[in-house]
């Protein structure tokens, strides 16, 4: 089974690893998102969601990002 990874909006900070990322939900629906979605479509049987926080929510319990989105 697929696994695709890493829900969402992990991205390298100069001199840092992964870390939590402020953006806005525009910026999610047109760079990181779209990715997902087609991954979903093209039959991906599991997301792994990322470690980091979305709107002040840990990733991995964020009812808008993982079920609403």
């Amino acid at each position: 089974m697929a696994c695709v990874k890493h829900l969402a909006c992990t991205e390298l900070q100069k001199e840092k690893d992964y870390n939590t990322v402020d953006m806005s939900r525009r910026r999610m629906y047109q760079k990181y998102l779209p990715p997902y979605k087609a991954a979903v479509e093209a039959g991906a049987g599991s997301i792994m969601t990322s470690f980091n926080v979305v709107d002040g929510i840990p990733a991995t319990g964020n009812k808008w990002l993982l079920t609403d989105y």
